[in-house]
């Protein structure tokens, strides 16, 4: 899913220090996972907000655990830098070091600068 990284535009709910509303949704009966993680397999980057530790986003920050898949992903912290939802899925201090982290109001500058490197 794409989300507005632009800090001009909002749209309707969705807001960049508010991503609860921006969720991915499947009809009756179709596992979240079945679309989810082709999703998650085929993106560049994956951005997860980990200020709520949610059953499904703990499940899917151990499945890029699990898969090598963390260089890829952008993890949002709280503005103190807590991450109640990578405390609930990385337990092993080394590979949280590694993490890429920013808090929300961090996220649009540092994915702005992404293809600059």
């Amino acid at each position: 899913m794409v989300y507005l990284l632009s800090d001009d535009i909002s749209v309707g709910v969705f807001d960049h220090e508010d991503f609860s509303h921006n969720n991915l949704r499947t009809p009756d009966n179709v596992d979240w996972r079945t679309v989810v993680h082709p999703l998650m397999d085929m993106a560049p980057t994956i951005v997860i907000d980990t200020r709520i530790p949610s059953l499904a986003v703990v499940e899917e920050i151990k499945r890029m655990v699990q898969n090598s898949g963390l260089s890829k992903c952008i993890f949002v912290t709280r503005d103190c830098g807590d991450s109640p939802a990578l405390d609930a899925a990385v337990s092993e201090q080394a590979v949280r070091v590694a993490l890429n982290t920013v808090s929300a109001d961090e996220l649009v500058p540092y994915m702005k600068n992404l293809n600059r490197g």
